[in-house]
């Protein structure tokens, strides 16, 4: 019986290891290198290679190599050594993430160093970005995703926990993203239009569908407020709020294409006057709504700097 036992076991973990979906490298920094060796401790640059590239990975074992450049030699810098196209080699560990597929930031999402909302960092994954998706952890009925992506603006990898419904998996809205990505790249305005258009075809979740619609507007100016969508109301109170406790954008005019004048937390603490409100609506996270001219005040009641407009979904009376 026991033999028997340590068979099944064994036979079990045996085909968990069979069918379990294989780790690759996915590229996370845009115009990312591929490097091939030069001499018996160096690698030098070959080829780049856009985020959100999957690679087989040949072994989840690193390498130190030197990085040559023209500039300089950089010594003992770990790689992990891929296969693309079927020809071998160097992605640099700091540049690049371990998962079983790419992954993209569907909504703007707060990050924390930890999963839980006490660990929130005063930073934001906006939507479009490329991640690799590690473990799904939930804490206080609260669902985090840890993500790698690279920061662009001090040029490393960092891996930190978003809110998970910010996150998707799905083929499809990869596949959108990166040809976003590759549409703005494009200098011909004509064929950028074209291709940002052939990504909104495509089948995507709500959400990327959302962030590419809105794209387009902002790219090709296709859907504006006029003074005739704008409408005086009776003034009252409201909150900020929003599911995950991240910062609201207000914004000068109505709309995603208004440029950010300022921040309000959502946490429930923020009181704003209401004054004005567009008769046209936008659906944002699957809530459709109004844009509401909105004015922060105290717990006096006295204004304060912050005013501008911001979407309904965002308040409570």
């Amino acid at each position: 019986m026991k033999k028997t036992f340590i068979f099944i076991l064994s036979t079990f973990i045996l085909c968990s290891q069979i069918f379990a979906e294989p780790l690759k490298v996915i590229m996370l920094r845009d115009n990312g290198p591929l490097r091939v060796e030069e001499g018996n401790s160096g690698v030098k640059w070959s080829q780049t290679i856009s985020a959100g590239t999957e690679l087989e990975l040949v072994s989840e074992k690193t390498v130190t190599k030197n990085l040559i450049t023209t500039d300089k030699t950089y010594p003992d810098v770990d790689f992990y050594i891929v296969k693309y196209k079927d020809n071998k080699y160097y992605v640099q560990v700091s540049e690049v993430g371990l998962a079983s597929n790419a992954a993209v930031m569907c909504q703007e999402s707060v990050l924390f160093t930890k999963p839980s909302l006490a660990y929130f960092r005063n930073a934001i994954l906006e939507p479009g970005t490329i991640v690799a998706v590690g473990k799904r952890v939930k804490v206080d009925d609260l669902n985090f995703a840890e993500v790698s992506f690279f920061d662009t603006n001090d040029g490393i990898k960092r891996t930190r926990y978003v809110m998970a419904n910010a996150v998707s998996e799905n083929e499809k809205d990869v596949k959108a993203i990166l040809m976003v990505q590759a549409a703005l790249a494009i200098k011909d305005e004509t064929l950028r239009n074209e291709t940002l258009n052939n990504a909104l075809r495509i089948k995507t979740t709500d959400y990327v569908t959302e962030y590419i619609e809105n794209l387009i507007d902002e790219k090709l100016g296709l859907t504006s407020y006029s003074e005739d969508d704008i409408i005086e109301i009776n003034e009252y109170k409201a909150r900020v709020t929003t599911k995950d406790g991240a910062k609201v954008n207000v914004r000068s005019t109505p709309g995603t294409k208004g440029s950010v004048v300022g921040k309000l937390d959502s946490t429930g603490k923020t009181n704003v006057i209401v004054t004005l409100k567009t008769t046209k609506t936008e659906k944002i996270e699957g809530i459709t709504d109004s844009w509401y001219y909105v004015t922060e005040i105290d717990s006096d009641g006295f204004e304060k700097d912050t005013k501008g407009w911001i979407f309904g979904g965002y308040l409570k009376k």
